[in-house]
This record gives structure tokens, C-alpha cells and sequence, in this order.
């Protein structure tokens, strides 16, 4: 059995691409806001001899592109204030932009930054962890604020509950999913891609820690992560299952339940309604959340990392642990009513890479952090009783392909299973 979705499975939603204002501020006659050409994908180098020195151009010319959109932005805002604002006046250009990829910098010059730590070794380009050491440390001083800033924006969605809340008014419903979630996904889709670049720079060896601000954005990686997983993935995973939005919303499972047992024409309107709604939602909400799950693995292992190369404070220990371990409990399989089968497939496919990741991370704390290995078997019992009980959701880690008498086997063991062993191996020392 395979895990893990193939690349063609996977569909990106449709997001709304961001205006690049570098171009549009070339011709400027003001040479303190003259703003250089941030290169495009194919003109990234395609060996290692050059990559520092390409890093360290890169982002001095992104920080210097964003302090000039600043600088832009304070005078053009200061112009708009002195002109009367009626109800067709329009806002500054440069602050619509920036509010809709929630910070500083554009998707572009973000996923350019996201190249350098694509890997935790060398990528298809040859960037290495230990290229941004080369990097000034004023500029990552003023590279990560501008990042963090993408971070905060993220973690403030709450896309499930806002989905919900307006599910009852088709109206409401429509503005939202055609206007408020496509950029509100792009501010989600740049805070998880920010937050890898802060760590894969925070984890370099030999960067300037000195210069550089780590407790804070380490925290705010941390909440990310921990708001990203409880109101954006796990909901996704398991189609909304049990998820309400106060008293208003779609509340799938209790109008099931209630109309279990309902013969009457009233009964099955009401299921039949909510089976559509769940369908909905989940082409609508869920399944454009689903495409952020390469971004969130790729968030978790640069936790992992960081756990295994800095030393971390005994708070933002436990924050991650509870993060990782809240992945071990779900069941995508619980919500897939309505769903077709190949839904239902990439759901649990993808739910599984995201509790790979929970999984490593949790062993490497109980590896490296011994005095928290006492938190973290108390943290298992109660887990242990919200686990899945569904046969699809009992075995879902495979074991290593065995070789006896000629023929490959191979099977499946129980996730908890295999965190058990894993934190019993990790206490091993080695004679």
C-alpha cells in the first residue's frame, strides 16, 4: 500500500494573483525609490559555485523593494488623506496590494525566499542551509520583521469558522467563497512559506543569532502552526465531522444524527440537504485548505530541525509536542459522507503525511529533551481514547517490505503503535 498522493492528485485552487508592484516602480525619476529587478525562476542559478553571493543580492534587493513599497505606501496614504472620502472613493493601490498578501513583501519575492530553504541539503539548485550566512546580518534583521509580519497575518485566519458562520445565507455565502477566500487563502499560503524561510535561516549554523530576532519569531511560528492545524487542516481532514460555528452554520453531524431514524418526507429533505452541503463545502472550504498540506510538512520539518539545533525553552517544547500530537487523532475517514472515493483517498493520504511529520517531531523532543518525556506519556493517555476505531483508520503505517522465501510482503502496523516504538528507540544509547 502507497501513501501519499501523486502530484497529479493534487489540485491547487484558484487563488488571486497579486499585482507586482516592482514593475510598475522602475521608471521612477527618484533615485532613493528606484527599485531593482527581483529575478525570475529561471534566471536562479543551477549550481552551487554562485549561491551565497545570489542569496545575499537577493535579499538585499527584496528588502530594499519592500522598504521602497513602505516608503510609497506612508507618502501615497498621506496624499489620500487630504482628499474627501465618499463612498466611491478608492483606497491607496500600494495598501490594497499589501492587504491582500498580508504583509510586506509580494508572492513573488516570497517564493523566491522559499527556493533557499526548499531542503533541508541541497535543492535542484544548490541552495543549502548554510548559504544564508552569507547573508548581512542587517539585512536579515530587516528581511525576518517583514516575514513575521506575513506570519502574524496568517495566523489570525480562521477560514472554517468564517466559511460557516455565512453558510446559511446563499448570498453571503457566494461573496465569501468568490471574493474573501481566495485572499485569504494567498495571506495563508505566504504566512506558512514565511514561516519556513524565518526557520530555515534561524537553523543555520553559523548565521549572526545576535543580530538576528529568534524568541519572537519562533513564537510566532509556533502559533501558525498550532492555529493552521486545529482550525484549518484537521477540519479538512475530516470534512467539518462535528465542527459547528455557534448557532449559526451547517451542522452536518447533529442534522444527520437527528434525521438517522426520520422516514417522512421532512427527514429525508433535510438529509439529502445536508449531504449537498457537506459536498459544498468541501469542493469550496476544504479541499483548497488540502493544498496547503506540502507547505505545512515542509513547516514541520524545519520544526524538527530547529528542535534538533537549537536549544529551545521549555514553553515553545510544549507548545510544538501538543501541535504534533494533536495530528496523531485524526480520522479522515469520519467525515466522508458524500464524498466520492478518490476523496476520500487523497483526505487520508495527505492526513497521513501531516501525522508523519507529527510523528517525527514528537520523537525528536522525547529524544533530545529528556526532562519532557514525562509530559509527553502523560500527553498519550488521553490521545489514546480519541483514537480512531474505524477499520480503514486501525493500520495505516507501513512497515518495511519483508523478503522471506522469495516473495515481498509487507503490512501495516497502527500509528500510535509506531510513536510508542519510535520514543522507546529514541531513549537507546549507544555503547
Amino acid at each position: 500500500q502507497t501513501f501519499g498522493p501523486k502530484p497529479s492528485d493534487i489540485k491547487n485552487p484558484k487563488t488571486m494573483e497579486t499585482p507586482d508592484l516592482i514593475g510598475s516602480l522602475h521608471d521612477t525619476n527618484d533615485p532613493d525609490l528606484a527599485i531593482p529587478n527581483v529575478p525570475t525562476s529561471h534566471e536562479l542559478p543551477a549550481n552551487s559555485q554562485h549561491t551565497a553571493s545570489f542569496l545575499c543580492d537577493l535579499v538585499d534587493k527584496i528588502v530594499l523593494s519592500a522598504e521602497a513599497r513602505q516608503a510609497i505606501k506612508e507618502t501615497s496614504n498621506e496624499r489620500f488623506d487630504g482628499i474627501d472620502r465618499s463612498d466611491d472613493a478608492t483606497e491607496s493601490p500600494i495598501s490594497e496590494v499589501t492587504d491582500n498578501v498580508g504583509g510586506p513583501l509580494n508572492q513573488d519575492e516570497i517564493e523566491h525566499l522559499s527556493v533557499a530553504c526548499a531542503g533541508n541539503s541541497n535543492d535542484q539548485r544548490g541552495f543549502t542551509m548554510s548559504s544564508w550566512e552569507a547573508v548581512d546580518g542587517d539585512s536579515l534583521s530587516s528581511l525576518i520583521p517583514m516575514l513575521e509580519t506575513h506570519v502574524n497575518s496568517a495566523a489570525a485566519l480562521d477560514l472554517v469558522t468564517a466559511a460557516f458562520s455565512v453558510s446559511h445565507e446563499t448570498d453571503a455565502f457566494d461573496e465569501y467563497i468568490n471574493e474573501n477566500f481566495p485572499k485569504s487563502m494567498t495571506v495563508l499560503k505566504l504566512g506558512l512559506q514565511s514561516a519556513s524561510i524565518i526557520l530555515s535561516i534561524l537553523v543555520c549554523p553559523n548565521v549572526d543569532r545576535a543580530r538576528v530576532p529568534s524568541e519572537d519569531a519562533i513564537e510566532f511560528c509556533i502559533s501558525l502552526l498550532r492555529q493552521h492545524l486545529v482550525k484549518h487542516m484537521i477540519p479538512s481532514f475530516t470534512n467539518g465531522a462535528g465542527f459547528t460555528a455557534g448557532d449559526k452554520g451547517l451542522k452536518n453531524k447533529s442534522v444527520l444524527k437527528k434525521n438517522k431514524h426520520t422516514n417522512s418526507g421532512t427527514g429525508k429533505k433535510a438529509r439529502s440537504k445536508s449531504l449537498k452541503s457537506s459536498t459544498i463545502m468541501y469542493g469550496c472550504i476544504f479541499k483548497p485548505i488540502l493544498s496547503t498540506v506540502m507547505p505545512t510538512v515542509l513547516l514541520m520539518e524545519q520544526f524538527e530541525l530547529l528542535i534538533r539545533t537549537i536549544q529551545l525553552d521549555d514553553r515553545p517544547i510544549i507548545s510544538i509536542s501538543s501541535s504534533a500530537l494533536s495530528t496523531i487523532s485524526v480520522d479522515p475517514h469520519a467525515g466522508g459522507v458524500g464524498l466520492s472515493s478518490e476523496n476520500k483517498h487523497l483526505s487520508a493520504s495527505l492526513c497521513h503525511l501531516i501525522q508523519m511529520s507529527g510523528l517525527n517531531i514528537v520523537t525528536c523532543i522525547f529524544q533530545r529533551y529528556s526532562r519532557h518525556r514525562g509530559i509527553i506519556l502523560e500527553d498519550l493517555f488521553p490521545l489514546m481514547l480519541k483514537l480512531p476505531t474505524g477499520k480503514k483508520s486501525l493500520r495505516t503505517y507501513p512497515l518495511r517490505s519483508i523478503i522471506s522465501e522469495g516473495t515481498v510482503t509487507s503490512s501495516n502496523i497502527q500509528l500510535i503503535t509506531a510513536l510508542i516504538l519510535n520514543l522507546v528507540h529514541s531513549c537507546v544509547v549507544m555503547p
